[in-house]
C-alpha cells in the first residue's frame, strides 16, 4: 500500500517535472508568465500534510525548479519555496475553520508574497523598476490562482484544494 503510494506520488512529481520543462511562457502587456506547477502541487500537497514536511518539499521542489530554469541564480527558489511551503502550512492547521474566500484570499496573497520575493531577487534593481516588479507578481499571481481554481474545479474530484 505504501509503496503504491510513493510511486504515484513519484510519478506525478516526474510528470509537473517534464510539465514544468516545457510549459509555455504566456505574454501579457510584454510581461514573460509561466506557470509555476511546483508551487500549485505544492499547495495541493499542503492540505493533507504537515507543515515541515511541506517545508521539506518546498526546499525540494524549489531546488529541483533553479536546477530547471535560473541555473545562475541557484538556490533562489528553494528559498521562496521553503518559507512558502511555512507558509502554506498553515493551510493544513485551518482547513477546517477557514471558509472559501478566507482560504481564496489566503492562496493569492501566498503566490502574491512568493513571487515578490523572487521577482524581486530576480531582477536587477538599479534597471529594473519596482512597478514593474509589482506588475508582474499581480499577473502571475493572478495566473496560478486561476489555474489554481480552474485544477480545482474540474480535476481533484475528493481531494480539493478549496473547498
Amino acid at each position: 500500500m505504501i509503496n503504491s503510494y510513493l510511486n504515484h506520488r513519484f510519478f506525478i512529481l516526474f510528470f509537473i517535472f517534464i510539465a514544468q520543462l516545457f510549459a509555455p511562457k504566456i505574454y501579457i502587456l510584454n510581461h514573460s508568465i509561466a506557470t509555476d506547477l511546483f508551487l500549485i502541487y505544492l499547495t495541493y500537497l499542503s492540505t493533507h500534510n504537515s507543515r515541515s514536511y511541506i517545508i521539506i518539499l518546498g526546499l525540494i521542489f524549489g531546488f529541483i525548479q533553479d536546477i530547471i530554469t535560473q541555473y545562475e541564480l541557484l538556490g533562489l527558489f528553494a528559498m521562496t519555496k521553503t518559507s512558502v511551503g511555512f507558509i502554506l502550512g498553515s493551510l493544513n492547521n485551518y482547513n477546517k475553520i477557514w471558509n472559501k474566500k478566507i482560504k481564496m484570499l489566503f492562496l493569492f496573497l501566498t503566490y502574491l508574497l512568493h513571487f515578490i520575493i523572487s521577482s524581486y531577487l530576480m531582477y536587477d534593481r538599479s534597471v529594473t523598476p519596482m512597478s514593474y516588479i509589482l506588475q508582474l507578481s499581480f499577473m502571475q499571481s493572478i495566473w496560478t490562482f486561476l489555474v489554481v481554481c480552474i485544477i480545482n474545479k474540474f480535476i481533484l474530484i475528493d481531494n480539493k484544494i478549496i473547498n
